[in-house]
C-alpha cells in the first residue's frame, strides 16, 4: 500500500504539498 501511494506520488506531476498533505494523516492513521 505504501509503495503503491510513494510510487504514484512520484509518477504523477502533482505538487509535493498535496502528497504531503495527504500521506502525513495516511501515516499517522497507519500508525
Amino acid at each position: 500500500y505504501l509503495e503503491d501511494r510513494i510510487a504514484a506520488g512520484e509518477g504523477l506531476p502533482t505538487p509535493s504539498d498535496e502528497i504531503e498533505v495527504i500521506d502525513e494523516p495516511a501515516v499517522a492513521v497507519s500508525l
